[in-house]
């Protein structure tokens, strides 16, 4: 950790608002998103000096994931399900309803997968950027049940996806 850094910060986010995540661009890192419990998605095209709500048909406005695929291509996970936008923000659409909250969000660049995490549903995972989704059954091995309570999920390497629970 270079400490001359981390030592100093400088409120530069939504002021007074919950941010949950924040995701950069892979295109270009001046452009970041960031989740808001309660108030949606807000965007900055100027690496966070500026910030505005982007929540128009967010039918759920507590984001607790988001994962940017591209400047234009978005994807946040709501306590009902995962909203993509295809133009940056502007607009999103529901692509995939769940009964609890969408904690996590992971993208596999290798194999071009979309994982989200909930909180009581389990683990889906879309291979075509969110058209479609099927459910990927997590089991702890040592007591041979399901683990439906997701918190956390990550892609590393080349065939291993991390995932973060609990089974109540």
């Amino acid at each position: 950790v270079n400490e001359s850094v981390a030592s100093s910060w400088n409120n530069q986010g939504p002021s007074h608002k919950d941010i949950r995540i924040v995701s950069i661009s892979p295109q270009d890192t001046s452009v970041l998103f960031a989740g808001a419990f309660g108030w949606g998605v807000f965007k900055s095209t100027d690496a966070g000096n500026t910030w505005t709500n982007m929540k128009n048909g967010l039918t759920n406005a507590y984001v607790r994931s988001i994962y940017a695929l591209s400047n234009l291509t978005v994807f946040c996970g709501t306590n009902d399900g995962i909203f993509k936008s295809t133009d940056g923000g502007t607009t999103w659409s529901l692509v995939l309803s769940t009964s609890f909250s969408v904690r996590s969000l992971a993208y596999d660049l290798q194999k071009s997968n979309l994982y989200a995490a909930t909180f009581g549903s389990g683990l889906f995972k879309s291979t075509n950027q969110g058209l479609s989704w099927s459910p990927v059954t997590v089991k702890d091995t040592v007591v041979d049940l399901t683990l439906s309570h997701i918190w956390s999920i990550g892609v590393f390497g080349k065939d291993s996806l991390y995932v973060g629970g609990s089974l109540s």
